[in-house]
């Protein structure tokens, strides 16, 4: 049945869940909230917990309502639309005042399939030249010819020397570019190598040498080189030194 007080969906029965953990929660619902320790999945529905206490009733919460379309006929049914030629359809009781469906060993079958299917929308070049003018495609070929003969560079590149105008006679535009990759995709010689050119990032190690000595010494002095003076300074025991030029003899008093 569908409980739009659940929080969560539940069963009573365990052969009707996948994947079966412990784990302990509460639920709540429009009866009362209760406790149990073991979770599983409603094939093609989501996950759900085992109760005790739930009388035999086994309940689909409305969140994993919404994930699907559905069509709701008030006090009628309710229709999941699952998968292309999958309904399932929760038809009103008037005595429990719910909706409520069979969920046989056959529909979980189609449910896990469902669950599993991927769909997959292939479409040709030849269609995507379509969907745009004349004009557009053959600019988008001129396109991926400039890229041929100037050796594939990236789009990006490409576009930016469009812009600076380093090409003379050259009427593409990187809207031409833009629109090439549109209709004919990454092309595969730009994208080839491009991750070679950068590595990983070096692992730098510094190693501090650490000063046990608190006395410190500092020597400083006035050294020539060709007739250049210095000013050397030295300091113990930090590994530490430093060399300035003197700019102007003035200086060396």
């Amino acid at each position: 049945m569908i409980d739009t007080y659940a929080s969560h969906s539940f069963v009573s029965n365990e052969r009707l869940l996948d994947d079966i953990r412990t784990e302990h929660f509460t639920i709540n619902g429009a009866t009362g909230s209760d406790t149990g320790s073991k979770i599983g999945t409603l094939p093609g529905l989501g996950p759900a917990v085992l109760l005790k206490n739930a009388n035999g009733a086994n309940g689909l919460c409305i969140q994993d309502v919404h994930k699907y379309k559905f069509t709701l006929r008030p006090k009628e049914a309710w229709t999941l639309h699952i998968a292309e030629g999958l309904d399932l359809a929760f038809e009103w009781d008037e005595r429990l005042a719910n909706y409520g469906c069979v969920f046989d060993r056959n529909t979980r079958e189609k449910m896990r399939c469902a669950a599993a299917m991927v769909t997959a929308h292939v479409i040709s070049v030849a269609e995507r030249e379509r969907s745009f003018p004349q004009t557009v495609t053959r600019k988008a070929k001129a396109a991926r010819e400039l890229s041929a003969r100037l050796w594939f560079p990236s789009d990006a590149m490409l576009m930016r020397s469009i812009v600076k105008g380093a090409y003379l006679n050259c009427d593409i535009t990187p809207t031409d570019v833009q629109n090439a990759l549109k209709i004919y995709g990454q092309d595969r010689a730009v994208a080839a190598g491009k991750t070679k050119r950068s590595g990983p990032s070096a692992d730098t190690r510094v190693d501090v040498t650490p000063s046990a000595q608190k006395e410190q010494w500092l020597y400083i002095d006035i050294m020539y080189w060709r007739t250049q003076p210095f000013l050397l300074a030295i300091a113990k025991p930090l590994p530490k030194s430093k060399l300035r030029k003197i700019r102007s003899s003035k200086r060396r008093r």
